[in-house]
């Protein structure tokens, strides 16, 4: 199965992976101590990158159906603010001194793209107030 433009899919051409398949596969790309969490705990996250090609966050769980995973494609690059449509209100809140500010929504809304941008906004500024 793939979610395409919010839509779960099934890969119709493809063969159902099998489980013995599933962990080899998952096994290759999980790092050690996501492997040791998902032996006693059933789930992990993890990010993955394919170097100059692509980055993932990834879900290793295990369900009655056995061994399962999630992928997530995430930008290679960080968008710009302009390019992001960041309001100036939004903005603001990487100058803030004091205080929690919460980044919440749906999977894939973009609260990790957003973050990224705001973390190098302000650590340019901070940078910049420091030296």
């Amino acid at each position: 199965m793939v979610r395409l433009h919010g839509d779960m899919k099934e890969l119709a051409d493809e063969e159902v992976v099998k489980q013995d398949h599933m962990c080899t596969l998952l096994a290759e790309i999980m790092p050690p101590h996501n492997s040791a969490q998902f032996d006693e705990i059933h789930d992990t996250d993890f990010a993955h990158e394919i170097l100059g090609l692509a980055r993932f966050r990834v879900n290793v769980f295990k369900d009655r159906y056995g061994m399962g995973a999630v992928l997530r494609q995430i930008p290679m690059e960080i968008v710009t603010a302009e390019k992001l449509g960041l309001s100036k209100e939004v903005l603001d809140l990487c100058f803030l001194t004091k205080g929690l500010v919460l980044v919440t929504g749906p999977t894939g809304s973009g609260k990790s793209t957003s973050s990224a941008r705001w973390s190098t906004i302000s650590t340019a500024t901070a940078r910049t107030i420091s030296s």
